[in-house]
């Protein structure tokens, strides 16, 4: 099993917790951040630059769905992406779910 990538210290910065403390809140500032694109985009049809079509071998579907790289971190090379799919039948009325699986930010 490969071991996680680590963060170097910084000269004069609280070194490697504190880097990691700081990039565990951005993720965390850019989840909420996805929710709330997610609102807008269920809520009065925003983001069409988001929308999908249709996704390769993907039949004919009733629902929209979205999807974008967001930057975390341009500098360090770090995104995050999302793909937010309406549901099918009822959607007004459908709560949003949020996944986050694997990553070294979150525990899968």
């Amino acid at each position: 099993m490969a071991s996680r990538p680590k963060a170097k210290p910084k000269d004069g910065d609280g070194g490697e917790e504190e880097d990691l403390a700081q990039a565990k809140l951005r993720v965390g500032l850019y989840v909420m951040w996805l929710l709330l694109v997610g609102l807008v985009v269920r809520g009065n049809g925003q983001a069409k630059e988001d929308l999908v079509a249709r996704l390769p071998g993907q039949p004919e579907v009733g629902f929209k769905q979205w999807a974008r790289y967001v930057d975390v971190d341009v500098k360090a090379g770090m995104n995050l992406f999302y793909y937010f799919v309406e549901s099918e039948k009822n959607s007004d009325h459908k709560p949003i779910s949020l996944w986050l699986n694997g990553g070294w930010f979150f525990l899968a």
